[in-house]
């Protein structure tokens, strides 16, 4: 596991993937302009297509509030969208530039292109990111004992038929019961069987989250740029450095 920011660094092996995850924190004085955060997006989308053409889906984070946006369309088509156009006009609105383009707060961003295996890509619900009373999450992989979770943690609410749903509903479940966020962690991964690599964010913590059981998850960092990245392929990671759009 890991906790995320601009200076935090994780290499780790690959192993199974299915769907592709990745995202991005910019810190204080990260030269990101609307430019370059668009087609920043854009790359990482288009690079983890391949892994999930059935829905896509996306979570912008600054201090003030977390947005999100997601769709049962493949990633090429959603960038494409007026709808989809319009969300990051309006995040890119509330973010706050210098002059030269050097971000004056930190945002955090985060996509999902979805290979459903269970639960059906028209119902919003089970596209990702999932949203849970007070976080937002990425989950690659399968949870295989979804069923019997949800039976012996009868105390918590499903909303949806993914699998994914259930491993974030019972990381808040640990942490409302007091649980620091890493004996969260390693109590629902102690009790989830299948593959699973995730990313979340909660409304109570100023960090980003990492964590898998696999090794399917790759980041860099450049801390002189400000810049943190993270893949669940080795190989998004690295085509998307070779574009060095953020001159890592």
């Amino acid at each position: 596991m890991v906790l995320a920011s601009a200076n935090t660094k994780l290499l780790t092996i690959t192993s199974i993937n299915m769907c592709g995850i990745f995202g991005f924190i910019a810190a204080n004085g990260a030269v990101c302009d609307v430019a370059t955060f668009r087609k920043s997006l854009a790359l990482l989308f288009k690079l983890s297509e391949p892994r999930g053409r059935e829905a896509s889906g996306l979570a912008i984070a600054t201090k003030k509030e977390a947005k999100v946006f997601k769709r049962g369309i493949t990633p090429s088509r959603m960038l494409n969208r007026g709808d989809y156009k319009n969300f990051i006009d309006l995040c890119l609105s509330q973010l706050n530039f210098s002059p030269d383009g050097q971000l004056l707060e930190p945002v955090m961003v985060f996509g999902h292109c979805r290979l459903v295996t269970n639960g059906a890509e028209i119902f919003s619900g089970n596209n990702q990111p999932i949203i849970g009373d007070n976080s937002i999450g990425l989950h690659n992989g399968i949870v295989s004992n979804e069923d019997s979770l949800w039976e012996r943690f009868s105390d918590i609410a499903r909303k949806s038929h993914v699998d994914s749903e259930v491993i974030f509903r019972l990381l808040e479940r640990q942490i409302s019961a007091g649980d620091s966020l890493q004996v969260a962690l390693k109590k629902t991964f102690d009790v989830i069987e299948g593959t699973a690599s995730i990313a979340f964010m909660r409304n109570d913590m100023d960090m980003l989250a990492l964590a898998t059981n696999t090794g399917s998850l790759y980041v860099t960092r450049a801390e002189e740029s400000g810049f943190f990245v993270f893949a669940s392929e080795q190989f998004f990671l690295s085509e998307f450095l070779k574009k060095n759009t953020f001159n890592l």
